[in-house]
């Protein structure tokens, strides 16, 4: 009945060599600063509404989880339940008209 609180130990090893062994390639084969940028193009803007549809695709995330853990029902009804929301925010949304 009594365990070794570490049953599964032999798996570190490769885990501690994979994040050591490519952090010391990356740093050995990248160059040091900023990769060359094109002065001509354009800074990328998030449009009006980006955040509020990245804010509801984390609630949907959320309400995914939480309906599974707590309510103990399939995560794909949070799932449908948050693309809802998503759709009736882009349903309600102000159109402007030019």
């Amino acid at each position: 009945m009594n365990e070794p609180p570490f049953r599964n130990s032999y798996s570190y090893f490769p885990l501690f060599y994979r994040l050591v062994g490519y952090r010391y390639l990356l740093s050995r084969y990248l160059p040091d600063g900023l990769p060359p940028f094109n002065k001509d193009e354009e800074k990328a803007e998030i449009l009006e509404g980006g955040k509020e549809i990245m804010f509801l695709f984390g609630l949907t995330i959320i309400m995914a989880v939480i309906s599974h853990q707590v309510l103990n029902l399939p995560a794909m009804w949070g799932m449908m339940f948050g693309l809802a929301i998503l759709k009736l925010y882009v349903y309600y949304e102000p159109v402007e008209t030019d």
